[in-house]
């Protein structure tokens, strides 16, 4: 480990009903999660947390979040991934751009890509410039 890195407890961000599938996900165990419950049981917060760390493993994923309406987005899962990039302390790792909406991990160009499905033919162009999706989240689904 280099000065630079910081040594986070994954355990101390994430509740834990979600220890079994954290470590389900570092296995590989499985490809595709339905996390189900109501408002307020941390799953935006563990998913949001996952994606980043896990981009941040991986120099080839990228991630692209889907959200019922696009006017939403801001306030839920972009704010919700700004958080988890704050939370893991990266900050100084993630660029954050609203126009269009997205967060860039500066060492490799990796992106984390936000849409709403109101229009959803417009989906259907996404293109990692490098890499591929390895995360696709719909919230709200």
């Amino acid at each position: 480990m280099t000065a630079s890195e910081t040594v986070i407890d994954f355990g101390k961000l994430i509740a834990p009903v979600f220890y079994t599938v954290h470590r389900d996900i570092v296995k590989g165990g499985h490809t595709y999660y339905d996390l189900y419950g109501g408002r307020g049981g941390l799953k935006s917060s563990f998913i949001s947390l996952e994606i980043v760390l896990g981009m941040m493993k991986d120099r080839q994923a990228n991630a692209v979040i889907f959200r019922k309406y696009a006017v939403t987005l801001r306030e839920t899962v972009y704010g919700q991934i700004l958080w988890a990039i704050e939370a893991l302390g990266v900050s100084h790792l993630w660029e954050a751009g609203v126009n269009p909406m997205q967060c860039t991990y500066r060492p490799t160009g990796q992106k984390i890509i936000f849409r709403g499905l109101d229009k959803a033919k417009k989906t259907k162009s996404l293109k990692a410039s490098h890499g591929y999706f390895k995360y696709l989240w719909f919230e709200e689904l």
